[in-house]
């Protein structure tokens, strides 16, 4: 076993010592004595030595080997010691690494590390003497399983097996007991209770215990102990103290707690039918206990503490129920004689309660406890109570009633009692103020004596509910309901025992979120969140009510028009009918007289609906005065107001009107009025309805406006600005708008009723989208509804009179679009322009304006236009240059095939026109150009056009691919009787119709009629003559600059006029021949057939040769060469080359 430095040393030494002893003997004087003490010595360092061996190593290994085996059989669970070692000398144990194991396989017991000191001196003497305690990490693990028992309750003596023990009284030190405890120390330990019937884990962490010096012999004050621990992570600080040798016996202690949760202990301290969880942010407590001593100062003990708790909170079954920043509370005493209480000061900061009464009647926190035997009421008095001071602050108060349907919140509650005596009924001064949900500011003051009662108190309370109809007032209007919140002063004086009580209130109130509602009205008739009435006087003998001033905010008044025309509310103003006589039940009183000096209204609303015309307005007004107001004489009222109107539109108004004589002058500023809700009450006014369908926009006006309806004709004048946002228009009954834009704006407008002349200085709109449709014969579908303007075609003669007058200084259009329906196919084609961007300069009846335009047509492509145009009287004036460019023909496909029945696979093209209009003749030079423009295979649509646009696109397509066309159009359309959209359309018309039927005109190749050039031969000849030479010139060069083009040569012989030629020809001798001439045989067909090919040979060689045309774009035609077709003036010995595309 390891030994001790200090045990090792002092071995050493007695072994030296008696190895010398023996030396020492044999070397002393012959003396009898000498030798007697020597061997008395060696017989006592025998002993000491021996002495050491059994009480320094013996002795520590028996204990080691009794814990091992005597200790674990008596425990019935394993006990180790890693080291024991004892110093006999200085009474000093020390042990290591001492544990108990547990059954389940854990830890019971330990300790690290064990230091204990003895005094043998003191323990001589008959006193405890304990010099040196160091206890390191001592631990203890208890467990309680589900059945309720505990893994040591075979340790635990039975219950009742120790008897009845005698009740002592408290004594500190038994009497003959004498110690000095001195330096006893405990670090690290731990306690964990694993309680598995409850579900808790309970842990005492970082134990420690300290005593620096006691002892039995001190008196007076002495500190006892002080220790520190956590538990379950709660940090616990306790001192104990204690003076029991004075004339009055005295403990004393000191706790001090941080972050407690008591939930984890409610279990083992109170009853509880549901689980309550108190957390406490920091803790503190002293407190004093006196005991009655020898001397007779008590007759019973006395409590005294002052304690102080912060960060307190109550939550039962995890909803939060009680709650405060701080208590506190000193002076506390609790006499145990008389069971009074007596507390000099106690404070409550932000506390919060939460009390629920279900539908039952039970409080949440009435029923909390479940003890298992209830407490009787015991007779007599109750033990008195006397409070100093008490203080509540920054409190709060929930309560709820289910049974109700009622919740009630106080908040910034502070209250402050003084001089509280329950003995004798009464209290200094008693001080509350709060504020509520169902009012706003509550606030108390009383002072007097509850029994008997004689009390005087002041109080005021801001916003009571006025939901309860009051019967004075339901007497006088029984028609109107009124409800609201009142504000109150009142100064109260009771006295009086019993049902004898006497006194008196004086009080002031104002009403706020008052609402008046009348029978047969849905709406209130009249509602406020503050009604102010100042200079009003009300005697309620006289039936007289005087008011100065009206002032309401926040509210609204509304009337509604009945199915029979009529105003209920009105009629509720009325009250009872006055004709009804003043015999019995003709009334309940005299009348009130109401008398009403001025009105101011702000953030007030009025609401008029009107259902049989479908008409709803609403004005919101932030403010309005009014000044002048005598109904029934000619004297103007002086008034001025803004607001909304329909919820939206912001208004200001202001002027002078005069009733009478119905005129106004106005001063007008109007923001974001609701176009939709506008036009559906102009709708509702009119048998038909709109044209139109406003879905949404929002306009604004603003302006100085003068309006004179007494004369015979009406006059009106109006100078400012104006404008529209996020307007959208659309047919009646559909859904997809045909006008919308994001913006609109007017500056510097005028306009004038009478003469009509209207001029605005600058014109913006901004995204402007029109959508307009074609139906399947290619008319515009008017956007508007039809049914408008049916009969009305005799109104729209032209009115006599001078013709308005109008100008546009500055006309902008920005990032517009244009989406044309064509119904022209099937499904309709929608055709985009988009991006649109305009600016039209001084536009107006009398001058020409600049033009500046760009756009996008389609996907790909841009268009532009620039220059000058007048709408003048006579007809339009226009100098316009505009041009279309990459304009994808891919997206005309399907209108080009109901047309012409090909669609188109591809192709871009570009219009440039220069137009100059006058009001006698127009002059335009148009150019197109198109490029890869591809066909799709020919598939003409029922009903559609059948035109060879194949053979068009062959002839304009150039060797690069490229249509380039001038088209010029030019005339007078008065000379003409037409008009210039016909001059236009027939220019054009007469272009193209040169190229589809044509061709070879347009082509300038001669002899040739549409599409086939005919080319006659000499009879029995294969040689061109030079007319066909030079129509086959023309014709090559024509050919080979559009290579879309290709030519079909076919020859024919002619069997009359051939024959003859060939055999002539044949009958000549030749003239390198010297023979007699044999006869010739007659030509035969094969002679004919050679005679054909021979010629449709020569025409394909000219062609090949002399307009070097390749040879995959000459066909030759086989045809019966003896059967030439017949054609009127061709000869039938001829070729025809015919266009092939």
């Amino acid at each position: 076993m390891p030994f001790t430095p200090e045990f090792l040393e002092t071995l050493a030494r007695i072994r030296a010592w008696l190895a010398g002893l023996p030396r020492a003997l044999a070397t002393a004087g012959p003396g009898g004595a000498a030798r007697l003490a020597c061997a008395a010595a060696l017989w006592a360092a025998h002993g000491a030595l021996l002495w050491l061996l059994v009480s320094g190593v013996a002795a520590p290994a028996l204990a080691k080997r009794w814990l091992a085996l005597e200790a674990s059989a008596a425990l019935g669970r394993s006990v180790r010691l890693e080291e024991l070692a004892f110093d006999p000398f200085r009474f000093a144990l020390r042990a290591r690494g001492f544990s108990v194991t547990a059954r389940d396989g854990g830890v019971l017991a330990s300790f690290e590390r064990l230091e204990l000191d003895l005094d043998p001196l003191d323990l001589a003497s008959g006193r405890a003497a304990l010099r040196r305690f160091h206890l390191d990490k001592p631990s203890l693990r208890l467990v309680r399983e589900a059945d309720g028992s505990l893994n040591v309750s075979d340790l635990l003596p039975a219950p009742g097996s120790q008897g009845t023990r005698r009740r002592r009284s408290l004594e500190l030190v038994p009497p003959g007991v004498r110690f000095r405890l001195e330096d006893i120390r405990v670090s690290g330990g731990s306690v964990v209770f694993d309680d598995r019937q409850n579900g808790e884990l309970q842990e005492l962490t970082n134990l420690s215990l300290d005593i620096e010096s006691l002892s039995s012999d001190q008196s007076g004050p002495m500190e006892l102990f002080s220790t520190r621990a956590e538990l379950n992570r709660s940090r616990l600080t306790l001192t104990v103290s204690a003076d029991l040798s004075g004339p009055v016996p005295e403990l004393q202690a000191r706790l001090d707690a941080s972050d407690l949760e008591l939930k984890r202990y409610t279990p083992y301290l109170l009853p509880l039918k549901k689980p309550l969880d108190a957390v406490m942010a920091e803790a503190g407590f002293t407190a004093r206990l006196l005991l009655p001593g020898p001397s007779g100062g008590l007759a019973a003990p006395r409590l005294e503490a002052d304690g102080r708790i912060s960060g307190l909170a109550l939550d039962l079954e995890g909803r939060r129920v009680a709650s405060a920043e701080s208590v506190e509370a000193q002076g506390w005493t609790l006499d145990f004689a008389d069971g009074g209480v007596r507390v000099d000061r106690l404070e409550v900061r932000a506390p919060e309660l939460r009390l629920t009464r279900d539908a039952a009647g039970g409080v949440d926190l009435a029923g909390l406890f479940d003890p298992a035997v209830e407490d009787q009421a015991e007779g007599g008095p109750p033990p008195a109570v006397r409070v100093g001071e008490a203080v509540v602050s920054d409190g709060s108060v929930w309560l709820r009633d289910e049974g109700l349907g009622l919740d009630v919140a106080l908040t910034g509650v502070k209250a402050r009692l003084e001089g509280l005596d329950s003995s004798a009924g009464n209290f200094a001064e008693l001080t509350a103020e709060a504020a509520g949900d169902r009012f706003r500011r509550m606030a108390l003051s009383a002072k007097g004596g509850y029994s008997p009662l004689d009390l005087t108190a002041e109080a005021s309370l801001d916003g009571l509910d006025l939901g309860n109809p009051l019967p004075s007032l339901k007497r006088l209007l029984p028609k109107l309901t009124l409800a609201g919140t009142a504000s109150a002063k009142a100064a109260l004086r009771l006295k009086g025992t019993g049902d004898a009580v006497a006194g008196g209130l004086n009080a002031e109130a104002a009403v706020k979120d008052l609402k008046v509602v009348a029978e047969g009205q849905a709406q209130p008739l009249l509602a406020a969140q503050s009604l102010a009435v100042s200079g009003a006087m009300l005697d309620a003998s006289l039936g007289r009510l005087r008011v100065g001033q009206v002032r309401l905010s926040g509210g609204g008044a509304a009337l509604s028009r009945d199915e029979r025309g009529g105003f209920p509310a009105l009629e509720a103003l009325a009250g009872p009918a006055r004709t009804q006589g003043t015999g019995p039940g003709g009334g309940d009183g005299p009348s009130m007289d109401i008398r009403l000096d001025q009105v101011r209204l702000e953030n007030f609303s009025v609401d008029y609906r009107d259902p049989s015309h479908k008409t709803a307005l609403r004005a919101d007004l932030d403010e309005l005065s009014a000044q002048g107001f005598a109904p029934g004489r000619d004297a103007p009222l002086v008034f001025a107001a803004k607001g909304r109107l329909q919820r939206q539109a912001a208004f200001s108004l202001s002027g002078e009107a005069r009733p009478m004589a119905p005129s106004a002058r106005l001063t007008v500023s109007l923001t974001d009025l609701p176009l939709a809700d506008a036009a559906a009450v102009a709708a509702g006014q009119t048998a038909q309805g709109l044209p139109v369908a406003v879905q949404a926009g929002r306009a604004s006006l603003s302006g100085e406006a003068n309006v004179d309806l007494s004369g015979a004709q009406p006059k009106a004048s109006f100078k400012g600005e104006a404008g529209l946002s996020g307007l959208k228009l659309a047919r009646p009954g559909d859904t997809e708008p045909w006008l919308a834009l994001s913006r609109l704006a007017v500056k510097g407008a005028e306009f004038e009723l009478a003469p009509l002349r209207v001029r605005l200085a600058s014109l913006a709109l901004d995204e402007p989208f029109l959508a307009l449709s074609l139906d399947k014969e290619g008319r515009p579908v008017p956007p508007v509804a039809a049914s408008l303007g049916r009969g009305t075609s005799t109104a729209s003669a032209p009115a006599s009179g001078p013709a308005p007058e109008w100008g546009v200084g500055r006309l902008e259009v920005r990032a517009g679009r244009v989406v044309l329906s064509a119904g022209m196919t099937d499904p309709p084609l929608p055709l985009e322009l988009s991006a649109v961007e305009a600016t039209v300069l001084d536009l107006s009846s009398a001058s020409p304006a600049r033009l500046d335009l760009k756009l996008k047509a389609g996907e790909w492509g841009w268009g532009w236009l620039a220059g000058q145009a007048a709408l003048t009287p006579q007809g339009p004036r226009a100098d316009i240059k505009a041009a279309l460019e990459n304009l994808d023909l891919s997206e005309l496909s399907p209108l080009v095939r109901r047309y012409t029945g090909f669609p188109v696979a591809r192709g871009k093209l570009w219009l440039k026109t220069d137009c100059r209009l006058d009001v006698g003749s127009v002059d335009m030079k148009n150019n197109i150009v198109a490029s890869g423009i591809q066909l799709g295979r020919k598939a003409p649509v029922p009903g559609g056009g059948d035109v060879p646009l194949d053979l068009a696109v062959s002839l304009l397509t150039n060797a690069k691919g490229v249509i380039d066309l001038d088209i010029p159009v030019s005339g007078k359309p008065d000379a003409a009787k037409a008009d210039l959209r016909d001059v236009i359309s027939t220019a054009t018309a007469g272009a193209f119709a040169r190229i589809m039927f044509s061709p070879l005109a347009f082509l300038n190749v001669g002899q040739g009629s549409g599409e086939v050039v005919r080319l006659g031969f000499e009879p029995g000849s294969a040689e061109l003559t030079p007319e066909a030479r030079k129509t086959l010139d023309a014709l090559g060069a024509a050919v080979a600059a559009r290579p879309k083009l290709s030519l079909e040569i076919s020859a024919w012989a002619d069997p009359v006029a051939d024959p003859p030629a060939l055999a002539k020809a044949r009958s000549r001798p030749e003239p390198s021949s010297a023979d007699a001439p044999q006869p010739t045989p007659e030509p035969g067909p094969a002679d004919l057939d050679n005679l054909a090919r021979q010629r449709r040979s020569a025409v394909m060689a000219f062609l090949a040769k002399a307009a070097k045309l390749p040879g995959d774009r000459l066909y030759a035609v086989n045809t019966e060469a003896q059967s030439p077709p017949k054609v009127k003036g061709q000869p039938d010995a001829r070729a025809e080359v015919r266009l092939r595309y």
